[in-house]
């Protein structure tokens, strides 16, 4: 369910990337605030459109009685040292993987003169990234590859990736900035892959939602 919760908002951000950048292609100050209103507006229909009758009430279902509460359901979760560990190379991986949301689109539009269309097209190269390393990490997490390994490997695709945007800035490389941006979603995808089922596999005696919780909680 969580492989194809994220495969979905990949999906989605592949597909509007492209369809922005196709109606920014003649841009003005006009049609962005346009696209813009006409996203929100999107969002707005599709979002009532995804929750209107989507679970029918039924209190008989939330009464059973609660063993626990939070505090000691984390506390019982911290009692292995490696979960603490693991979320904190989830959040300083994140954090690394994230300064793209402020690197690549100026960076391609003032030292590559790229159009406000062609920035805006970047977003389907590292979602198209991340959804190849969803299929390679689930292929390989299918064939028991070790999660942290692979997350591992993701970092290391990341370093490399943000390695060649930068140089990119030396030779006016267009293809080259492409690759790297292709590469820093691949390698976020196959951090991501490998550290949520790294939290799922550390999970013990029903933490598993706890566990994945607090992995969303350190990313955002």
């Amino acid at each position: 369910m969580v492989a194809l919760l994220f495969v979905m908002l990949l999906v989605g951000m592949f597909l509007s990337a492209l369809i922005f950048g196709w109606l920014l292609r003649d841009f003005s100050q006009l049609r962005l605030i346009q696209v813009i209103q006409g996203a929100a507006a999107l969002t707005m229909i599709l979002n009532i459109c995804a929750l209107w009758k989507q679970e029918a009430r039924d209190p008989e279902r939330t009464q059973r009685a609660v063993e626990r509460n939070f505090a000691e359901a984390w506390q019982a979760l911290r009692q292995d040292g490696r979960v603490m560990r693991l979320l904190v190379a989830v959040g300083l991986g994140t954090a690394g993987f994230a300064m793209q949301d402020v690197l690549l689109e100026p960076f391609g539009g003032q030292v590559l003169g790229l159009s406000v269309g062609a920035t805006t097209g970047l977003t389907a190269l590292l979602a198209g990234g991340m959804l190849a390393a969803f299929a390679v990490a689930g292929r390989r997490l299918g064939r028991g590859a070790e999660p942290h390994r692979i997350a591992a490997y993701g970092a290391l695709v990341g370093v490399f990736a943000f390695a060649v945007v930068t140089v990119t800035g030396a030779f006016a490389s267009v293809i080259a900035f492409a690759l790297g941006v292709a590469l820093i979603g691949f390698g976020g995808g196959l951090f991501g892959v490998g550290t949520v089922t790294a939290a799922m596999n550390l999970a013990r005696d029903g933490n598993s939602g706890l566990a994945l919780g607090a992995w969303g909680a350190v990313q955002a």
